[in-house]
């Protein structure tokens, strides 16, 4: 007696003899196999017809969408979206957004023409969850207003990138600044932080700028040698750095939020800010609209050998990525003024050799100052 492979059926030999009970075990074994194969059919059928509803059901909602889409764009630019065989245009108005409706799934395009030239963005809305999206104006054609409002929206990081430049006036002369990073500084207060986020830090300036090169002028730290100052209390913070805010223009003057800077005092020589600092007295906090920068901005770590250094938050994105801290000629750094031998205060500053060295407070140096929208 031999049996099949696959269900064991009995294969009686030519010298076998014949046995009803055999043929009757085999049939019954077939007509069960049988059956399980019909089952097994019905289901694939049954299956196949629910998906087949299910993408019916998913073709109409397609067709039939309401998805919102929120567009950022500057005063003027006109917004054309195209969904399926649906489109609408606007202009954008004072509000610099408009809230339209995508009305199918699938792909959606988004066209910007701003000052004659488009820029087009490209969406796939596979489900229909509320998007934010933002024009991708080339930062040097944005206006502040709406660079602004990106940065608060936590979209800047979609529409510019590190080391961008955008051309500004400062105490009547032109200047460049470029982007250090993204959410970078914390906002001095919670009133100045975005009201609206795309899944983003609510705490943090949306972009930190700093200047590409130093200004033209000099610049004294304070205007005495032997005064102790600090950098909260030292004539550049108090009277210059406001002064050359003033002469920027009022559009960019209104764009600029108000940080939190940490300067700590002598002998906070950590290599990690500790946020109990301020509390214990070997920190100083704060508030700035335009700021120098400390050694720890520009290299995220300390350089030089003095013990009066100011350790905040880690270097800027731009540096992290290569970005060299040197310019044209020697600059103030952020940092707490000390005590040299001839009983005259310095900081530092930096040279344009990467150096760290220190400069008496009365000496006229370059300003490289940064700031935040």
């Amino acid at each position: 007696m031999d049996y099949t492979k696959n269900y064991n059926l009995k294969k009686p030999a030519a010298e076998d003899y014949y046995n009803i009970a055999d043929f009757n075990e085999n049939t019954d074994v077939i007509d069960e196999k049988l059956l399980l194969g019909d089952n097994a059919l019905t289901m694939a059928n049954q299956l196949l017809s629910r998906v087949k509803i299910l993408e019916n059901n998913y073709n109409a909602l397609a067709k039939k969408a309401r998805i919102l889409v929120t567009i950022y764009a500057p005063s003027g630019c006109i917004v054309r979206l195209a969904s399926g065989n649906f489109s609408s245009t606007v202009t954008i108005g004072s509000s610099l957004e408009t809230t339209m409706t995508a009305e199918s799934i699938g792909q959606t395009q988004i066209q910007f023409t701003y000052k004659n030239v488009s820029y087009v963005v490209k969406i796939q809305m596979d489900n229909t969850e509320h998007r934010y999206v933002a024009a991708p104006i080339p930062l040097a054609e944005a206006p502040w207003p709406y660079i602004a409002k990106v940065s608060e929206q936590g979209l800047a990081h979609t529409c510019w990138q590190v080391g961008d430049t955008k051309a500004i006036n400062v105490d009547g002369a032109a200047a460049n600044v470029h982007i250090l990073g993204f959410e970078h500084d914390l906002l001095y207060t919670p009133a100045e932080a975005p009201l609206v986020t795309a899944r983003r830090d609510h705490t943090k300036a949306g972009i930190t700028f700093g200047l590409v090169d130093i200004l033209p002028n000099k610049y004294q730290m304070h205007t005495s040698k032997s005064e102790s100052v600090n950098w909260g209390t030292c004539a550049l913070r108090v009277q210059t750095l406001p002064t050359l805010l003033a002469s920027m223009d009022s559009v960019l003057q209104a764009a600029i939020k108000s940080v939190r800077k940490v300067t700590p005092y002598p002998g906070a020589n950590h290599e990690n800010y500790d946020p109990g600092w301020a509390a214990n007295g070997k920190a100083q906090i704060t508030e700035d609209k335009l700021f120098l920068f400390s050694e720890r901005d520009l290299y995220g770590t300390q350089r030089s050998s003095t013990p009066y250094i100011n350790f905040g938050e880690s270097a800027y994105e731009y540096y992290r990525q290569g970005g060299t801290p040197e310019r044209s000629d020697i600059f103030w750094l952020r940092a707490y003024s000390y005590n040299s031998a001839s009983s005259a205060f310095n900081t530092l500053c930096l040279a344009t050799d990467n150096t760290i060295s220190s400069r008496v407070n009365n000496t006229s140096l370059g300003v490289l100052f940064g700031f935040c929208v």
